[in-house]
C-alpha cells in the first residue's frame, strides 16, 4: 500500500476501543526494547509514511545490532537440548521474564550466531560440540551436587530429558538396523 490515509493509533482507555487517547507514532514496543536489555539497538523508529513501515519493522528485528531476536532463538537451541532453556521463560524476555542463568553465555551464544549467519544448523553444531553439552548425566559426587546446585542450573552434569516422538522413532530404527540414512529416505 503506497497511498492513502495513514490510519491514526491511540492508546486506550482500559483497552476501549471507543476510548482513545494519546496518539501514539509508528514503532517498535519499547517493552521489546527493555526486554533486550541492552537499550537501544539498530533503529527503533518505523517510517512514518504509509510505505515501508512492515519492511522497517523487519530490518530492525533481523538488525545484528539487535540482540533480542538471536537470544531468543539461541535460547529455543539451548532449550531443545538441554530442556531447560538460559533464559527462564522462553516466550518471556521482557521485565517480568526470569533473569538468564547465564547471561554471558547466552550473549555470547547470539554473538555467535549473528556471527555466523544466523544459521540454526551451526548452532546445533555449537551447541552439541560444547563440553556442557557432551557431560555425563552421573555427577562424580552427587551428594555435593544436589547441596551446591538443588535445582541444577549449573550444568555439572548432563540431566536426562524425554526422547520426542521423532527421536524415539529415529533410535528404534537404528537399533532394529531399519534406519534409512539417504537423504529423503523413509
Amino acid at each position: 500500500m503506497t497511498v492513502g490515509e495513514l490510519e491514526e493509533t491511540c492508546i486506550l482507555a482500559g483497552g476501549d476501543p471507543f476510548s482513545p487517547r494519546d496518539k501514539v507514532t509508528p514503532g517498535v514496543l519499547s517493552a521489546a526494547l527493555q526486554g533486550s536489555g541492552t537499550g537501544d539497538h539498530g533503529s527503533d523508529k518505523t517510517t512514518a509514511t504509509i510505505a515501508g513501515r512492515r519492511l522497517a519493522f523487519a530490518r530492525w528485528i533481523a538488525s545484528p545490532t539487535n540482540p533480542l531476536t538471536a537470544r531468543v532463538l539461541v535460547n529455543r537451541i539451548w532449550l531443545g537440548h538441554f530442556g531447560q532453556g538460559l533464559a527462564g521463560n522462553p516466550n518471556n524476555f521482557g521485565s517480568t521474564g526470569k533473569k538468564p542463568t547465564h547471561p554471558e553465555l547466552l550473549d555470547w551464544l547470539a554473538t555467535e550466531f549473528v556471527a555466523r549467519g544466523w544459521s540454526v544448523k551451526a548452532m546445533h553444531r555449537l551447541v552439541m560440540s560444547s563440553e556442557t553439552y557432551r557431560r555425563a548425566s552421573r555427577h562424580p559426587d552427587p551428594k555435593s551436587l544436589v547441596e551446591l546446585d538443588p535445582h541444577r542450573m549449573s550444568y555439572a552434569a548432563f540431566a536426562p530429558r524425554r526422547l520426542e516422538a521423532e527421536e524415539l522413532r529415529d533410535a528404534i530404527l537404528r537399533v532394529t538396523g531399519e534406519l534409512n540414512l539417504t537423504v529423503g529416505g523413509i
